[in-house]
């Protein structure tokens, strides 16, 4: 049976309810076999981590929105029901109605910065929350890939552990079958027993992580409910790839690194929230306009009013010294997570870069053991065939170890370089020109 097949059939057998072969399957399910595409597709999907950045953007941009509104005109009416008893000698004595309603327009002309330091900060951090969606969106489509090559390598495990089993139990059987004819003793039964059942252990636990790791694919899609039976292996260009200059990187990664933008962003609306709250005392003016109905008129009242309305608060009580101090910490607390940030940067991008250059190396190497294990298995099957030879099972455990270890080197190197991606900020194709693809 073929190992595609054979992955299907096992995991199958895992999976399968009673009657799950009659249903049909729901409208949004998982493609069969699913691949690599299709899993990194769902990185925008409703995911609680995706979407605790959503909400981030809508908070940010109602307070962008709020901050915009302070300028704008304000209308209100007033009105009461009231009753009055005048006394003798007034104009209209005993009870007399005193309704009232009244209509304003209020609209600020001057405040003199304060309500511009207010829109830039609400405004730069709703650009820090996008870019932060960005960072988001970039680290889980890197928990996808990485979750969806576990899966890959889980398999190949099994493979060769449920070959690793198949030897020990022949060679078990055969002991046994000597042991009847006088050829062998207890205690080499005992230690065969001991090898086989340790192996049966190990093969039974790569067993459950493809299960295991199938379960956190899923979650990694939002899709918990949907476990893939059958993954495709990726075609990954990627690994031909040369990088370039890490200080051209370097430069790349500090323009274009969305974490790093969004902290910037964060400082410079935390400077203009100090810049603000330093103004917060200063001269306002407002333009004023009303009209007024009354049941009881009185020379006083006016019906149209019209006029200017100057405030300056002349003591608040220390509460100024207050509200700028928490400005001034928020904004150094700012500026120090984005150097912490800067010089992080700095260091991933160097052992990212470095991890690349050295899987690439390690590649070639475990392409030469996946090459030679190849030919020493068409070697070892020839002459298991021609009765010469009797570890054939061993020569394919080896095989698919090899195998398995190409595949992961190979795996890395692709969570690498998606990974270089998301610290420069840009795809491959913007990289400098010396990132040019080996032949």
């Amino acid at each position: 049976m073929p190992r595609r097949l054979w992955t299907m059939y096992l995991f199958a057998l895992a999976m399968a309810s009673g009657n799950a072969a009659a249903q049909e399957p729901p409208a949004n399910a998982l493609p069969e076999p699913l691949t690599l595409e299709f899993a990194l597709s769902q990185a925008e999907s409703a995911h609680p981590q995706l979407e605790a950045s959503r909400h981030l953007i809508e908070s940010r941009e109602a307070r962008r929105r709020q901050a915009e509104s302070a300028n704008d005109y304000r209308i209100d009416i007033d009105g009461r029901l009231r009753w009055i008893d005048l006394p003798a000698g007034a104009p209209s004595p005993g009870l007399n109605d005193d309704h009232a309603l009244a209509i304003t327009l209020e609209k600020p002309l001057l405040d003199f910065g304060l309500s511009d330091e207010r829109e830039r900060a609400a405004r730069l951090g709703e650009e820090g929350a996008r870019q932060r969606y960005v960072d988001t969106v970039q680290l889980r489509r890197e928990t996808i890939m990485r979750r969806y090559f576990d899966v890959l390598l889980a398999d190949l495990q099994f493979f060769r552990e449920n070959e690793r089993m198949a030897v020990a139990f022949i060679r078990l059987d055969r002991a046994r079958e000597r042991q009847r004819l006088g050829q062998r003793d207890d205690l080499d039964i005992l230690e065969l027993e001991r090898i086989y059942q340790k192996v049966r252990r190990d093969r039974y636990y790569f067993e459950s992580q493809q299960r295991v790791t199938r379960a956190r694919l899923a979650q990694a899609m939002n899709r918990p409910d949907q476990l893939s039976a059958d993954l495709s292996r990726p075609e990954l260009p990627q690994l031909k790839r040369k990088p370039p200059e890490l200080e051209k990187l370097q430069d790349l990664a500090r323009q274009h690194n969305p974490g790093l933008i969004a902290l910037r962003k964060e400082a410079a609306s935390a400077q203009s929230t100090l810049a603000a709250t330093r103004k917060s005392d200063g001269l306002t003016v407002d333009a004023e306009m009303g009209y007024g109905a009354y049941a009881y008129q009185l020379p006083s009242r006016e019906n149209w009013n019209v006029g200017i309305k100057f405030n300056y608060p002349l003591a608040r009580g220390g509460r100024t010294e207050a509200d700028i101090a928490l400005a001034v910490s928020a904004m150094n607390q700012a500026q120090t997570s984005l150097r912490q940030a800067e010089m992080a940067l700095q260091q991933d991008l160097l052992e990212t870069w470095m991890d690349i250059n050295t899987l690439r190396i390690e590649r070639d190497e475990m392409f030469a053991l996946y090459d030679y294990r190849g030919l020493k298995l068409d070697q070892t099957r020839t002459r298991y065939e021609q009765e010469m030879q009797a570890d054939l099972g061993d020569t394919m455990v080896l095989f698919t170890d090899a195998e398995w270890r190409l595949r992961r080197t190979e795996y890395e190197l692709a969570l690498k370089w998606l990974k270089l991606e998301g610290l420069v900020g840009v795809p491959y194709e913007q990289f400098p020109r010396q990132a040019e693809q080996e032949n």
